[in-house]
């Protein structure tokens, strides 16, 4: 059902092209203004009535792309029909409004100034009919395309959603294994410990479940759930596992996507810092780049052979919800240097809603 603002703009324009035509025809021939204003309102409203007709000709019958000769046959069929009937209506109209009387309908006469009408108007009226066609077909264009951009950002959001429960699904039996692993042989030789691990281990899971159903949410938060994760490492690895925070605390209202950081930290501990003896450093870090949000992890492990870089699902995943998220607007670069292995995300710099302040720094 459409609103009474649609229908009052839609009588008032095919009114207003009525005065202007009016105005027209009194400018050039001279004519009464008052009967002419009349007969051209007459007529345009003549034409928002059957422009209804038309608009319900199209839906029974569409003119299609391809092929559909009948249906352009039809709709000939119908603009001569409609037309001419437009034409005479409007003469009759006319007639009456000047006459003051009936025109007889008889009489030859009458039809030999009916068909004069015909052969004089039919051209342009023949054009409205046309007109209102491709208007109509432009407003369909318009509205199926809205409706598959709605359904296209629909799917992406669903796609986002999809990729983040995933990685949940990965993330939640993974890491809650090791770390149960780390409390066992904790839990004998050094108690204390194994009670620190499970009490953070329970808010780490407590932190996962309460993950916003969005895609995205605050740096603040992301470094939050990134903070509690390390916190149980923290306890497995105690003096082998630094962690470097070079954070700029005007970007923690900065937007990210959800899980974006605690992957790549996790490869880097894994990967960098776990097989190392002597254990190693992770660096976080988060600066702006002018309208670009620069985050990088970085360790100082031993590296990784050029031919693996990229080859983890966790990696993997990453690139593809920034591809879906971001498209050609996000830039995701691994590489080995000298000093080990960097990550580094560069996406469209965001705002979320003001919250509570978080200073990122290791939890104790």
């Amino acid at each position: 059902m459409r609103s009474w603002r649609f229908w009052t703009f839609y009588w008032g324009g095919w009114a207003l092209v009525g005065v202007y035509m009016s105005s027209m025809d009194v400018a050039h021939y001279h004519i009464p203004w008052r009967p002419n204003l009349a007969a051209n309102l007459f007529l345009f409203l003549l034409w928002g009535a059957l422009a209804l007709s038309v608009r319900s000709l199209l839906r029974q019958v569409p003119l299609e792309r391809t092929g559909g000769l009948r249906s352009w046959l039809f709709h000939i069929g119908a603009s001569l029909g409609i037309t001419c009937a437009s034409v005479v209506l409007v003469h009759f109209f006319f007639q009456i409004l000047v006459h003051h009387r009936l025109p007889d309908l008889l009489g030859a006469e009458t039809w030999r100034l009916v068909l004069l009408s015909i052969r004089t108007e039919f051209q342009s009226n023949f054009l409205v009919y046309w007109g209102a066609v491709m208007a109509f077909l432009a407003l369909d264009a318009r509205e199926n395309a809205q409706k598959h951009q709605l359904l296209a950002a629909r799917l992406e959001t669903q796609l986002g959603q999809a990729q983040l429960q995933a990685l949940r699904m990965q993330l939640n039996p993974h890491f809650l294994f090791n770390t149960l692993n780390a409390v066992a042989s904790l839990i004998h030789s050094d108690p204390e410990a194994a009670d620190q691990m499970l009490a953070r281990l329970s808010a780490f899971l407590r932190l996962t479940l309460d993950l916003p159903p969005d895609t995205e949410h605050s740096l603040r938060q992301e470094l939050v759930f990134v903070e509690s994760y390390l916190a149980i490492e923290q306890i497995r690895f105690r003096d082998r596992l630094r962690i470097a925070w070079e954070v700029d605390e005007a970007l923690l209202d900065a937007k990210v996507p959800v899980l974006l950081l605690q992957p790549l930290v996790e490869n880097a501990l894994h990967h960098g810092i776990a097989a190392r003896e002597r254990g190693g450093r992770i660096t976080i870090l988060a600066r702006a780049e002018g309208r670009r949000l620069d985050l990088e992890v970085a360790d100082d492990g031993p590296g990784c052979a050029p031919d693996r870089l990229g080859s983890g699902i966790g990696t993997a995943n990453t690139m593809a919800r920034l591809e879906q998220l971001f498209g050609k607007e996000q830039r995701f670069r691994l590489a080995a240097t000298s000093q080990g292995t960097c990550v580094q995300v560069k996406i469209p710099l965001q705002w979320v809603d003001q919250g509570a302040r978080l200073h990122p720094g290791i939890v104790s």
